[in-house]
């Protein structure tokens, strides 16, 4: 999985973030937020299993790089914390609309 900024990547997933700074265009159409609710867990699932895996190559001995291995679980932990953080946020706002009162 490539590093992208997180702006880019917003911006590629027409989630209303402006073009550019200062610009008061936002992206329309794109996919919806169900999809890239759908694709963020997809990814961290595939993170948290590249460091799986680098955890059993390092076991079996077929990985001298202790770093790399490092790396892939710090990625798939950060990876898995933002997810949480997504969804804390998404329960607080559907209760926060569930306590309006219409």
């Amino acid at each position: 999985m490539s590093e992208i900024p997180i702006r880019e990547l917003m911006r590629q997933q027409s989630v209303g973030l402006p073009a550019e700074p200062g610009s008061n265009r936002t992206g329309g159409g794109g996919e919806g937020f169900g999809e890239l609710l759908k694709d963020m867990v997809e990814d961290v699932n595939e993170l948290q299993g590249k460091a799986a895996d680098s955890v059993q190559a390092l076991t079996r001995g077929e990985v001298k790089d202790l770093h790399q291995v490092m790396i892939q679980m710090s990625k798939a932990e950060l990876g898995f914390k933002f997810m949480m953080e997504v969804r804390n946020k998404l329960v607080e706002a559907y209760q926060e609309v569930s306590r309006m009162s219409v």
